[in-house]
């Protein structure tokens, strides 16, 4: 986050991606790798996790207009193991 008052920048999480600002201009949401989180600009330390989809993956999150919901794409991964005798 960058502060206009005393010109610098402050590192919010050394983790997640594509951050989203609400409407409040106080808050933002982002996705981790399988979690969403939010932090507010009056406390920058404190992440909150919103949301886990573990052991999925959060691919894209946006937010609707106003802000009531989250849009998120889950990548799943599955496979299929089969096992076959051959005689």
């Amino acid at each position: 986050m960058y502060s206009f008052d005393s010109g610098t920048y402050q590192t919010v999480a050394d983790f997640g991606r594509d951050p989203v600002w609400l409407n409040d201009n106080e808050s933002l949401v982002f996705p981790g790798k399988d979690k969403i989180f939010l932090v507010r600009s009056s406390d920058p330390k404190h992440v909150r996790e919103l949301l886990s989809v573990a052991p999925d993956e959060i691919e894209r999150l946006t937010v609707s207009r106003d802000n009531r919901t989250l849009v998120f794409t889950r990548q799943v991964t599955e496979a299929d193991i089969w096992l076959a005798t051959l005689k």
